[in-house]
């Protein structure tokens, strides 16, 4: 197109050209979401955005010479420029996408960016760094290749290859082990005591495998004691079981069809009411795995004879 404009990830799509004076004139605004506005000629303008009538004033957005501007017309359908004097042209192009270009305020109904010019893109180009195999110290391509020097890619693909592991500043070896224990030993784990697939990260992480592999874990066993029976007089809190400091843990259930039976773990007497539990008919409670209170255990009936089921470990 005619004032075709292309600057970072925007793509245009239609454009539009305002020729300014020191008398205030408007055109309507290309379509799409952003806009440029391009500054071609040798005098400063300003120019403001919105409706059919919308009018520039030199106290509008200044655009100065060889500026572009970017704005977000949002319902603005208009935009209108004058110089303080002399002539100057503005280049409208509309499009998607977010030009490369600096913040500034904004203006009329829409958003604006301006401020580049091409020297400011030259400039940044520079601390960028251009796309070349030797690019110049400290621009971001410069940091990037340093950062990936050393990452190799399988031949024909885009898989990463072997990545060697370091001590020191050196490769892993026998002379040169990782600085890893085995539990309470002094000893590390050494690439002579790495196991096939050598001393790079897949030998190491294999040594690690087989050393965990290693380890035996032992669970407790307890003997299950009863401690079922019936309530002998309803209403009345009776012993569950004694306090036991070996007791690893104890469950409860009311066997019965009707009646609640409440009990206590704390060592104090068990009440038909907080803060004892209450098991309804059928309800089952077992200690939590973490372990359970050493402390005597206590509990209630509503009446006489009501049976429960009860087992300490």
């Amino acid at each position: 197109m005619g004032n075709g404009l292309s600057i970072g990830a925007f793509t245009p799509e239609t454009d539009a050209t305002l020729s300014v004076s020191s008398t205030t004139l408007s055109v309507h605004l290309p379509a799409g979401a952003t806009n440029t506005i391009r500054n071609s000629g040798s005098a400063d303008a300003y120019y403001a955005i919105g409706g059919v009538g919308v009018e520039a004033t030199t106290s509008s957005h200044l655009i100065k010479a060889g500026e572009i501007h970017t704005i977000s017309p949002g319902n603005c359908t208009h935009i209108a420029a004058i110089t303080a004097s002399s002539t100057t042209t503005l280049l409208l192009v509309g499009g998607s996408g977010l030009p490369l270009v600096s913040q500034a305020g904004g203006s009329g109904g829409g958003g604006t960016v301006g401020g580049a010019t091409e020297a400011k893109q030259d400039a940044l180009a520079v601390l960028v760094g251009e796309v070349q195999a030797s690019p110049t110290a400290n621009t971001v391509l410069a940091r990037l290749k340093s950062i990936l020097t050393g990452v190799v890619l399988a031949t024909g693909s885009n898989v990463i290859g072997k990545v060697g592991v370091q001590v020191g500043g050196s490769d892993v070896a026998a002379a040169n082990p990782v600085p890893m224990v085995e539990g309470n030993s002094a000893a590390p784990i050494t690439g002579a005591s790495m196991p096939a697939g050598g001393v790079g990260l897949t030998g190491w992480l294999s040594a690690i495998w087989i050393r965990l592999a290693s380890v035996v874990v032992t669970f407790a066993t307890a003997t299950r004691t009863s401690r079922s029976g019936t309530i002998t007089t309803g209403g009345q809190a009776q012993p569950l079981m004694a306090a036991n400091s070996s007791r690893k843990g104890w469950c409860l259930q009311n066997n019965n069809t009707s009646g609640n039976i409440w009990f206590d773990e704390t060592g104090a007497t068990a009440v038909a009411t907080q803060p004892s539990i209450e098991l309804y008919p059928g309800d089952f409670y077992e200690s939590p795995s973490a372990g359970a209170t050493p402390t005597a255990i206590s509990i209630i009936g509503d009446t006489t004879g009501m049976t429960f089921s009860a087992r300490e470990w």
